[in-house]
């Protein structure tokens, strides 16, 4: 979903506040346009607005979507477990984890694609130098970000794309490739289709940019992607640093061994020393910096989130919890039970009314900022 939306009064505070039908396929139930000081100013009902067309429907030809990296295998692909009544999603998880030094980047780069149902599209992704990749495909190509050095290739825009039929970038002036030049002032975007010549170059504002252009040919830059591929071109070494090795201090079963959901950390005793505080299962616990179980609270079903606070006039934190029982729960530091708070359905859910929801999320935020360390407010939310 793309939404834009201009208001003449640029200075003021903007939100939006978007209801999503309970059931797939997912369509906007309303939309409501709040003022600076958060009362309605419009207010929009789905049933009221014009039913959609069939030109309106976006249709993609593909079967299979790809994620693929040049670099070691840090990057899975994994099915979402839905919880209620949700759109299952695939999440694109990409981790990278490295020891950097003062100016040093990370660099990340990722090969997204779809299948199509009509003919099978097999792409690879090339790491060729630090900032540059090579597209392996029907017709190869090379993404290059600026500050790529590549040997018989200058270029000082911040993305260039280059294949036999087509040479694109972004805010650049200049490109040199053997004998053939590319130049131009004032270029936001850069556009040639070596096929027919025709080039389209803008200025920041989109107004038409002059360009020149030398010696540039489908045979060019066919020699240099073959080049690459084949390694004869000189690619300056990427330097890698080793990461190292992670060995565990100590290892604490909890909940006969199910997963833990989270890890938090809190000091509950006032030694400036923090614990430990983790969800698995059923239960919450508190664990000691050495692993040591100080306590732990089982719940009437699945424990997923807590989080430690001052939330009583008590000297101390608090913690609280949020479980799948429909409850918010709060536990004194010791981990006795304090009290208990019930969610239930707020007026946005139009089908099934006022009813008990698991919780899943739990903070404690000063969400008045009345400033009080020892009364802020505790949040729980189902998402």
């Amino acid at each position: 979903m793309l939404m834009r939306f201009v208001s003449p009064d640029v200075d003021a505070r903007k939100v939006i506040s978007v209801t999503l039908r309970e059931r797939p396929p997912i369509r906007i139930d309303k939309l409501v346009f709040f003022d600076a000081d958060g009362e309605p100013c419009l207010a929009v009902e789905a049933e009221e607005a014009t039913p959609p067309t069939e030109d309106d429907v976006a249709r993609f030809p593909a079967q299979r979507f790809w994620i693929k990296s040049p670099d070691a295998a840090r990057a899975t692909v994994k099915r979402s477990t839905p919880k209620g009544i949700v759109v299952p999603v695939c999440k694109l998880c990409e981790r990278t984890s490295r020891r950097l030094g003062a100016g040093e980047v990370a660099e990340v780069a990722n090969l997204l694609y779809t299948d199509e149902t009509t003919e099978r599209l097999d792409l690879e992704i090339q790491r060729i130098a630090s900032g540059a990749v090579l597209v392996r495909g029907k017709e190869d190509a090379l993404c290059a970000v600026r500050g790529a050095r590549i040997d018989g290739l200058a270029f000082d825009a911040d993305m260039l794309y280059l294949s036999p039929s087509r040479v694109a970038w972004a805010n650049g002036r200049s490109l040199q490739c053997g004998k053939a030049r590319i130049a131009g002032e004032g270029m936001s975007g850069l556009e040639i289709d070596l096929s027919t010549s025709e080039t389209v170059a803008r200025t920041p504002d989109g107004q038409p940019a002059r360009v020149e252009t030398s010696g540039v040919s489908s045979d060019l830059v066919r020699g240099l992607l073959d080049s690459l591929a084949s390694g004869a071109a000189k690619i300056p070494a990427r330097e890698e640093t080793p990461l190292p090795v992670a060995r565990a201090a100590w290892t604490t079963r909890l909940e006969d061994g199910e997963p833990v959901r989270r890890l938090k950390l809190g000091d509950l005793d006032g030694d400036d020393v923090p614990e430990i505080l983790a969800v698995a299962g059923n239960g919450a616990f508190a664990l000691d910096a050495d692993g040591r179980v100080r306590w732990s609270h089982p719940l009437g079903a699945a424990c997923y989130d807590l989080e430690a606070g001052e939330l009583t006039a008590e000297a101390g934190l608090e913690v609280a919890l949020a479980g799948g029982d429909t409850y918010a729960h709060l536990l004194d530091r010791n981990g006795k039970p304090l009290s208990k708070h019930q969610i239930r359905g707020p007026a946005w859910n139009q089908n099934f009314g006022d009813r008990p929801w698991q919780a899943y999320t739990v903070a404690v935020r000063d969400l008045d900022r009345d400033d009080r360390r020892r009364h802020p407010e505790l949040r729980a939310a189902r998402l």
